[in-house]
């Protein structure tokens, strides 16, 4: 069964369209339950409506047909209460993956040299079907601040990612040079 990523936009709370992040292109349904792929989204073909279910499952209806968006491809209107098939069911993730990282990911089952384990002497593009990321500095440092580590409780900054000026540091905490405690030399503050 192919697999991909697929982002929800939503038009309103409960109508949405189903976008494919490498494909670009909208999931659509036509007025008989045919399902099809489009670069435009239709507000007529490409509109869904979202149920979440008691059992934490999702379900996807045709705005225009009402029939359930189904892998099997079999044709059923949504009527709420009824029993479902399985395959009309689908469960919500959370991306965790940044989209970029996606379109930008390499094959798992490519050929890989044992003396160039991390491809540097490679060329780009053999044996995989993405594109190579653009390597500068601009890029690399912009990515150092995004990707500050992140804990559950909210976000935590690591101490390379600090800029070390006026504004950021107005105690000098980070920029103190002397070792000694507040408690050794009796001054605080």
């Amino acid at each position: 069964m192919p697999t991909g990523v697929v982002v929800l936009k939503a038009e309103t709370r409960d109508r949405l369209a189903i976008y494919g992040v490498k494909s670009k292109r909208y999931l659509c349904m036509d007025e008989e339950g045919i399902p099809f792929s489009s670069t435009v989204c239709s507000r007529d073909d490409c509109l869904f409506h979202h149920k979440l279910l008691e059992n934490h499952r999702d379900v996807y209806y045709s705005c225009k047909s009402g029939l359930l968006l189904n892998l099997e491809g079999a044709k059923q209107a949504y009527e709420p209460g009824h029993n479902l098939p399985a395959s009309a069911l689908f469960l919500s993730e959370k991306n965790t993956v940044p989209l970029r990282r996606l379109l930008h990911r390499e094959r798992r089952n490519r050929h890989m040299d044992p003396s160039d384990p991390l491809r540097v002497h490679s060329q780009h593009g053999e044996g995989s079907e993405s594109l190579p990321y653009p390597d500068t500095d601009v890029d690399a440092e912009q990515e150092n601040e995004r990707e500050a580590e992140v804990s559950e409780q909210g976000w935590a900054t690591s101490r390379e990612s600090i800029t070390f000026g006026f504004h950021d540091d107005p105690l000098q905490v980070l920029n103190r040079m002397d070792p000694q405690s507040p408690r050794n030399t009796g001054h605080i503050g």
